[in-house]
């Protein structure tokens, strides 16, 4: 009970309700109590009730036990009496005929008899059978002549001619020399229901121990001497001597009996409660519940509504009043029969003053500004969150805040929520997620928001953009990074070609020679991506800068183009690709051996000689494609034997700028000119 009202109190707590519906709670939770504690004491009440009636089902059981063993008792005096007759134990059976006769002249003694221990009868009342044992079973007659006072079963049936035998030793000094009995009718014990006042409706019995009835309340004429139901059958040759059971009666009433054993009879007073009559009580008490819970909760539910109305109609008005002031819409003055809604609407009107002014700030502020309640949930959205996050506040009120937080910094997140619920301020550089997925960096400003009496009830939030700072600072970084960077592999590649070039020099002007011409190739390379601020190069005006230092520029800007001042000595024919720095600057270098080369030894040292460069890409749909670049002479002096040594170009042209694009460089020295080929993945810029 305590358990279901806790859960009721916390959804009235939690959930937004009318007052109507509150007020009628309330009486509620105040009447649930009140009618379970109504329905306690009724159904206790029935309960005592159903243990006064099992009490006294008990109580008559035994009464009657008692009154049965009186009974008996009275009829076992008498044959006590008769059994000490000096005219039995001198064996003077005529004189004892005469004694007994008077006692049979009793209404319910039938006769008299006395017998020997091998049952048969030597004197009696009636002239019987010497050898008559009808009655008296051979363990009845040991129990005689034990010294034990016995009682027979039933014989017959009917009130008329149902019988019991009661026997009694006859002793003669210490020892049992006869059996005295007595066979009386039990026909009349079921008047004893009567006698001690049972309830009509409440079957009884008293049954002997075979289970047959000895008495009967209902029905006797047809049932006494007969066989009980199994249950009292089974009750009346049982260990326990009291106890319950259920069963049905002959009658097809469903009941709870009680019983108790008599030890002096060995018989069983059974008396039987209808089931009906055991619940009647508890069914009164719930239909009583039940009836006087539905008219109380009727009747105090319709006058809790009325009052409900009373003053939730003047709420709603105070609440329209709230909104128009919101709005700024005029209002009328409004007075209320409430003193506490009065109140609250002067407090209103100084608070929507107040709140009106904060709010021009909100609203002409170029930063987000929000709150979230305490649950994580926004409040308010400003103008410039709408233009920081893309979502209108429609689309974002009631929504968590969350929202635009990142996965990966959620914890983050949750913990300086926590801090500032304990009452901190925050200031920190983070990311927040736009509608459109963009991630976006802002400085947050949160702050507690607090009731007046110090109560945290929701956070506030200045959220202001710093991407463009953030991309300014890491570019910068970038710039550093990268000049760092390119600076060592610089000088790494000025030394090494100042090296590589000492050793292949014969003297000091040679060396400055070609130290010169290679340093002026490198900065070819240099002044074309410096254009593209190191993003890459074109290799089409790569081949064009490094050759037109040779042979001078002239030339179209398509596809293929001539560098030349006579016809055609240099063609370039390639697609137009785009490299990354590392592959534009080793190409160039290579580039700039080949021509230098060439001038000196290949085609372009005589008149007649030209040089064709030419690349082209495949994919076959892979990534990334293939590029394949040629340099072809012609027409130049013959080349009759392969070069003896090889000097620092060549280790560029075949080393050097394989390594740079993770591809392969073969240069070889046909009779009819130099030809060299690169071919690697396509080492595009930004790859």
């Amino acid at each position: 009970m305590v358990t279901g009202l806790t859960t009721l109190a916390r959804i009235f707590e939690n959930r937004p309700r009318t007052i109507r519906f509150r007020i009628v709670s309330l009486v509620t939770l105040i009447l649930i109590p009140l009618i379970a504690l109504f329905a306690w004491v009724a159904v206790n009440y029935a309960n005592a009730k159903r243990d006064l009636i099992e009490l006294q089902r008990f109580d008559t059981a035994t009464y009657i036990s008692s009154a049965a063993d009186q009974d008996i008792a009275e009829h076992i005096g008498m044959l006590r009496a008769l059994s000490s007759s000096d005219d039995l134990i001198r064996n003077q059976f005529d004189k004892f005929a005469n004694q007994a006769g008077t006692l049979v002249a009793q209404p319910r003694v039938r006769r008299i008899w006395a017998f020997s221990q091998d049952g048969k009868t030597v004197a009696g009342t009636k002239a019987e059978p010497v050898e008559d044992t009808t009655l008296l079973q051979r363990a009845f007659i040991e129990r005689v002549f034990n010294g034990s006072t016995s009682i027979s079963q039933v014989y017959g049936t009917g009130i008329e001619d149902a019988t019991a035998v009661i026997t009694v030793p006859v002793y003669d000094r210490q020892s049992v020399i006869y059996g005295l009995a007595a066979e009386v009718s039990v026909g009349q014990l079921s008047r004893l229901f009567f006698d001690v006042g049972l309830d009509p409706d409440w079957p009884a019995a008293v049954v002997d121990q075979s289970g047959r009835f000895v008495a009967r309340s209902i029905d006797p004429e047809k049932l006494v001497g007969e066989m009980a139901r199994p249950e009292l059958v089974a009750a009346a040759r049982g260990s326990e001597n009291s106890g319950t059971f259920e069963n049905t009666t002959w009658e097809n009433v469903e009941v709870l009996n009680a019983y108790h054993r008599s030890d002096l009879t060995g018989w069983t007073s059974v008396v039987a409660v209808p089931k009906t009559e055991l619940i009647a009580p508890l069914q009164r008490a719930v239909i009583l519940t039940v009836l006087g819970a539905a008219a109380i909760l009727t009747v105090t539910i319709m006058v809790a509504s009325v009052m409900a109305q009373r003053i939730s109609e003047p709420v709603r008005d105070l609440s329209r009043y709230a909104a128009a002031l919101a709005d700024g819409r005029p209002v009328d003055e409004i007075a209320y029969d409430i003193i506490e809604l009065d109140d609250v609407r002067s407090a209103l009107e100084a608070a929507m003053a107040k709140n009106a002014r904060l709010a021009a700030l909100v609203a002409s502020s170029g930063d987000a500004i929000l709150s979230m309640n305490l649950d994580g949930t926004i409040a308010t959205w400003n103008e410039g969150a709408e233009k920081l996050f893309g979502y209108t506040a429609e689309e974002i009120v009631g929504k968590p805040k969350s929202l635009i937080v990142p996965v990966g910094i959620l914890a983050d997140f949750e913990e300086q929520k926590s801090k500032v619920l304990q009452g901190e301020w925050i200031r920190t550089e983070t990311v927040r997620r736009r509608k459109d997925g963009k991630l976006i960096d802002v400085s947050v400003n949160a702050a507690p928001i607090r009731r007046a009496d110090g109560r945290i009830i929701a956070i506030s939030s200045v959220i202001h953009d710093i991407s463009e700072r953030k991309a300014d600072e890491a570019h910068r970084h970038l710039l550093m990074r990268e000049l760092a960077h390119r600076s060592k592999n610089q000088l790494a590649i000025i030394q090494s070609i100042a090296s590589q070039t000492a050793r292949s020099s014969d003297s000091m002007d040679e060396f400055l020679a070609d130290f010169r011409q290679r340093l002026r190739g490198i900065s070819i390379s240099h002044d074309l991506l410096t254009g593209q601020d190191w993003r890459g190069a074109s290799l089409t005006e790569l081949v064009h800068r490094q050759l037109a230092v040779f042979v001078g520029e002239n030339g179209d800007n398509g596809e293929t183009s001539h560098i030349s001042d006579d016809s055609a000595r240099v063609t370039v024919l390639g697609p137009d690709v785009l490299l990354e720095s590392s592959a534009a600057e080793a190409i160039g270098l290579a580039l700039h051996e080949l021509a230098t080369n060439s001038v000196k030894y290949g085609s372009l040292s005589v008149p007649g000689g030209s040089v064709s460069v030419r690349w082209r890409l495949s994919s076959n749909g892979s990534t990334p494609q293939k590029l394949s670049l040629e340099w072809v002479e012609k027409d130049g002096p013959p080349i009759t034997e392969q070069p003896s040594r090889k000097g620092f170009g060549s280790r560029i042209i075949e080393t050097l700028v394989a390594s740079a694009v993770s591809g392969r460089s073969n240069i070889e020295y046909r009779p009819e000119g130099a030809y060299w080929r690169l071919d690697c993945d396509l080492p595009a810029a930004g790859s």
